[in-house]
């Protein structure tokens, strides 16, 4: 949540759903080009600049809802159950009598309650990385980040080649993270720990392509090489494109990140149903020099959620959506936010779904190559057909073992 579906109108203009279908972007309420916007440049500024104001996130994330306070936005108005209302009126104000739905990520949480809340206009459903309302995602966040790591550590252990050339992969991971938060690298005039190595981890499994190197960073890391972490850290960062709001108020630019719309869903939707002591459980069989980073990443999610003032969401909102509308449900094995199991757990009441799970996938598998746009456009030509998935295998892409297969 939070996010614009109109930041990269590009990709969509070159999608193949175009030769035979219309689509239609839709930013939800306080994201991307709407009005008012939730965007937070206070939080921006405190990530990205050295001599902020701001003392910690929390304190940014604070000031951002004061501002928006006093602008008059009422925050308890930002979520899933009022943004799948505005997608329906948007598509009776079109004259649509039912059209498709393709939500990735936060956007198949938001396409699940239009099919709970609206289900006469839906015909189909694409879920791409499911994110279902009845996990409790704050719970399971940290676990399901170390899992992920874990998922490509065993994955490399299973392969022939790649355990060859980076055996006990996995005791050197642990191992590297233990000694990197005891004693810190230098690396390009910065000292890195234990904790940006597992961060980086997360960020990167997100991208199908950049996973296949992954076991090689680790790898070459543990020998004190730090060259590929860093050549594919800086390959991932993008300059953006930033909506900032001036002393005014006046909103010019658009990267369609909106913190405070994220903070309002989350805060409302989601962290109520989930539990800290329960996350810590979760994850107490791992090495606390792993975990423990990303226990205080949740910890701040929480710590946010107090002073925030979205409300609470109904119980229905923390329920399964239980459907027989046509839905074809997409994961990654390796997806580090929304996990393959949530996916199956969305399907359990999709009594209408079909599930597919791209080996060595990360996140957002249905713009995987022409393979993944292919599936989805066969999927709404012939939503209560079978799909053919044999394309995927062409996208299997193997593990790099050198450093000279770096991009």
């Amino acid at each position: 949540p939070g996010g614009s579906a109109l930041s990269d109108p590009d990709f969509w203009l070159d999608s193949p759903l175009r030769d035979t279908r219309d689509i239609i972007l839709f930013d939800q309420r306080g994201t991307g080009f709407s009005l008012p916007s939730l965007d937070c440049w206070e939080t921006t500024d405190y990530a990205e600049n050295e001599e902020t104001e701001f003392a910690s996130s929390i304190d940014a994330a604070a000031a951002c809802r004061v501002r928006l306070v006093e602008e008059g936005v009422d925050l308890t108005q930002y979520n899933s159950a009022a943004s799948a209302a505005d997608a329906d009126d948007l598509r009776q104000a079109l004259g649509i009598e039912q059209w498709n739905l393709y939500g990735v990520s936060y956007g198949t949480r938001l396409a699940m309650t239009i099919m709970r809340d609206f289900p006469a206009g839906v015909r189909s459903v694409l879920l791409d990385s499911a994110y279902p309302p009845d996990v409790d995602g704050y719970t399971e966040e940290a676990r399901n980040s170390i899992v992920a790591i874990d998922v490509l550590l065993a994955g490399c252990a299973a392969d022939a080649d790649c355990n060859d050339a980076f055996p006990d992969l996995s005791a050197r991971f642990y191992d590297l993270v233990a000694t990197l938060n005891d004693e810190p690298a230098e690396i390009d005039g910065y000292e890195t720990t234990g904790d940006a190595l597992v961060n980086f981890l997360f960020d990167a499994l997100y991208d199908t392509e950049t996973i296949p190197y992954l076991p090689l960073v680790i790898h070459e890391a543990a020998n004190g090489n730090y060259e590929p972490w860093t050549a594919l850290e800086a390959g991932d960062e993008e300059e953006g494109y930033h909506r900032r709001q001036d002393e005014e108020g006046d909103a010019s630019e658009n990267d369609g990140d909106a913190d405070g719309m994220f903070y309002s869903v989350e805060c409302r939707d989601a962290v109520p149903f989930s539990d800290l002591d329960q996350a810590a459980e979760l994850v107490e069989d791992y090495p606390p020099q792993v975990t423990e980073g990303l226990l205080a990443s949740t910890e701040e999610t929480f710590a946010i959620c107090e002073l925030w003032g979205a409300g609470v969401a109904p119980p229905r909102e923390n329920k399964p959506v239980v459907s027989r509308i046509p839905t074809l449900i997409l994961a990654g094995e390796y997806d580090p936010v929304t996990p393959p199991a949530w996916g199956k757990r969305a399907g359990r009441w999709l009594f209408n779904d079909q599930y597919v799970e791209v080996a060595r996938g990360g996140h957002a598998v249905s713009f995987l190559g022409e393979c993944g746009p292919q599936l989805a456009a066969a999927f709404f030509d012939n939503p209560e057909q079978p799909l053919d998935t044999s394309c995927l295998a062409g996208e299997l892409l193997p593990f790099a073992l050198n450093v000279s297969e770096l991009p």
